[in-house]
């Protein structure tokens, strides 16, 4: 049962990722082009943060489960290394998210970067969809 778990919460997480992307595309699109577009502020920031927060407890909560079960990680090779890979990332897009909204405009580059790495959190997120099917296929069914 507890190898069920992470794979149902990572995937609800990265549904929630992907809607957080619709909402701060216009934004990050604006940014890259130095236009203007409407954008969902607080809806954005409420909703990353929980969407990050969860990809991050479900990151630990995968490792915690093969630590506990296999007494080990890393066995899940590319699973557990983009997983591993993602950890900074999630944390970067979290406290530059948190930076700002708490200092809305005195920023020029880190939108910017907030955006494009956030962008490839969600990338890595649907590449571990498919390397964590590779994963219940060879490990646990």
């Amino acid at each position: 049962m507890a190898f069920y778990i992470h794979p149902v919460w990572q995937f609800m997480a990265t549904i929630l990722i992907i809607y957080v992307f619709y909402l701060g595309w216009p934004r990050l699109w604006a940014t890259i082009s130095g236009g203007k577009a409407a954008f969902l502020w607080k809806h954005h920031v409420a909703l990353g943060r929980v969407a990050l927060a969860a990809l991050f407890l479900g990151l630990l909560g995968g490792a915690a489960v093969t630590a506990h079960f296999w007494d080990g990680t890393g066995f899940t090779q590319h699973h557990y290394w983009i997983g591993m890979s993602m950890a900074p990332l999630i944390l970067f897009g979290l406290v530059s998210g948190l930076l700002l909204d708490k200092y809305k405009g005195k920023f020029r580059l880190l939108p910017l970067l907030h955006g494009l790495n956030n962008t490839l959190v969600l990338i890595m997120a649907l590449v571990q969809i498919w390397t964590g099917i590779n994963v219940l296929r060879f490990f646990v069914l």
